[in-house]
């Protein structure tokens, strides 16, 4: 097991991905029990080093990081990751940086996201883009102060508040993108930031620029009153991303 090929990666690889049930009798000898004359007071040790070689790794150097679990995630390895000694080591990755990482991006996208819907929400309350009966065919001309009031207390600092979260969060997925390269464009729930950040950010510039830009983009514009659902499908969009939040 301690051969490499020509990446760095050890054997392991190979068995998780075409041979599980090798790699899981490999794993079983990972975890050793101690011997003690008592059954009931033992120890167990974990042995990791062939499924998180660590930051040392010859790999890395390649960069073809290795690490087990994410590749019996790919190759849907569900038995594996079950594995008494995969468990052990996702628990030490969760304790020692996993849940404070996780805690912080928790907590600041929910913070933009109730920011978010209580703005949206407030906002067009007090907006009536309607045709009345009596003007069915008349000609509607929206302009800023029509559309966007800025003369609330909401909009006067809360559109910069989520401008600044949103943009937080655009350079951690760039940063994501940067790191994974062509992986992570081939997971779908990228997919749905990207989108809900570029709505949300088409719809709260229109809070932060001005009124001149705003009204000569709304002059190119059939019917701005869409830009509100452009708002909605944001909201709609961070609220899949909560709940996607929860997965295991």
């Amino acid at each position: 097991m301690e051969s490499r090929n020509k990446v760095g990666h050890t054997p392991m690889k190979k068995l998780i991905e075409n041979f599980p049930a090798a790699a899981s009798i490999i794993m079983d000898r990972c975890i050793k029990r101690s011997k003690n004359p008592k059954d009931f007071d033992y120890t167990l040790t974990y042995e990791f080093a062939l499924l998180d070689p660590g930051p040392d790794d010859v790999a890395n150097k390649s960069g073809h990081r290795f690490f087990g679990p994410s590749v019996m995630v790919s190759h849907e390895r569900l038995s594996l990751l079950k594995h008494p000694l995969i468990q052990r080591l996702l628990d030490v990755k969760w304790r020692s940086f996993g849940r404070f990482l996780f805690y912080l991006n928790f907590f600041t996208y929910l913070t933009f996201l109730i920011m978010l819907s209580a703005f949206i929400v407030s906002e067009r309350q007090q907006l009536k883009l309607g045709r009345s009966s009596k003007d069915q065919n008349s000609t509607f001309k929206f302009t800023a102060a029509t559309l966007f009031n800025k003369t609330s207390s909401l909009s006067l600092f809360v559109p910069y508040i989520i401008f600044l979260f949103m943009m937080l969060h655009l350079l951690k997925e760039l940063i994501q993108m940067c790191s994974q390269r062509g992986r992570y464009f081939t997971e779908f729930t990228n997919y749905l930031e990207l989108i809900m950040y570029m709505t949300c950010s088409f719809f709260i510039l229109y809070y932060i620029l001005p009124e001149f830009i705003i009204n000569q983009w709304l002059s190119d514009l059939k019917n701005p009153s869409y830009l509100w659902v452009i708002g909605a499908v944001s909201v709609f969009l961070g609220y899949i991303i909560l709940i996607l939040f929860f997965r295991r």
